[in-house]
Formats: structure tokens, C-alpha cells, sequence
């Protein structure tokens, strides 16, 4: 994965390869599950380009559309931010294949300094 950012929007893109490795029974083309990792990683790039270094984010909502068969080689991502205000930024990221067909392309939502903290564990009784 290679890529570069525009810290100042948000927005990035990334460069993968996908091979064998990622391709879907049949082994001819990309994987749904893979295509869904590149997704991602390419909205929390993209979410991590538009904060501060010291600040924290998480993305707690990802919805995917799986629009074409991805071709195995060289694929690009591209992720955003769409929106932002506060705690709360909303994220898009596409995926196109060596042809520049678009293959994937996901919506999201990220909380950003963990403004939706994590659940304690029940105790359990002794």
C-alpha cells in the first residue's frame, strides 16, 4: 500500500496490489471481503489525514456497495472526508480496478478523541 494525503480536506489516495491471495473462489477476480478491508483502511487514512496527531478517531459505522467484479492487479482507493463538525466526521471511499472501473465504494461515520467510549466488561458475580 503506498499513498499520499491532503491533510488540510481530508482526502486521500492509496495504491494496492491484489493477487491470488485476495482473489474470490474462482480466482479470477478481487474478493469481496478484500475489497471491503481496502475500503477501510482507505476511510480511516482518510479520517486519520483530517485530525491532529495527538487526537484519536474510530470508525464506527461502514456501509459498502459492491458495484463490479475487481479485476486482480493494480487497484486505487480514494477516501474523504465529507464532512466534519466536532467529535463527528462522515467518510467516503471508492475503489477502482487497473481500468478505473469502480468496483466498491463505501459511506461512513468516525468519532474522532473517543467520544464514544468503550463498554466495561459486566463483572461477574463471585
Amino acid at each position: 500500500m503506498s499513498g499520499s494525503d491532503d491533510t488540510t480536506a481530508g482526502a486521500v489516495q492509496l495504491s494496492f496490489i491484489a493477487g491470488d491471495s485476495q482473489a474470490d473462489e474462482s480466482r479470477h477476480q478481487l474478493s469481496d471481503a478484500c475489497a471491503a478491508a481496502m475500503l477501510h483502511n482507505t476511510a480511516a487514512a482518510a479520517i486519520q489525514a483530517a485530525i491532529e496527531p495527538t487526537q484519536r478517531c474510530r470508525i464506527t459505522a461502514l456501509a459498502m456497495q459492491f458495484l463490479d467484479a475487481g479485476r486482480l492487479g493494480p487497484l486505487t482507493a480514494a477516501g474523504r472526508v465529507v464532512w466534519r463538525q466536532g467529535d463527528t466526521a462522515c467518510l467516503e471511499a471508492t475503489l477502482r480496478d487497473g481500468d478505473g472501473v469502480l468496483v466498491a465504494q463505501a459511506t461512513g461515520t468516525a468519532v474522532v478523541n473517543g467520544a464514544i467510549p468503550c463498554p466495561r466488561r459486566a463483572q461477574r458475580p463471585r
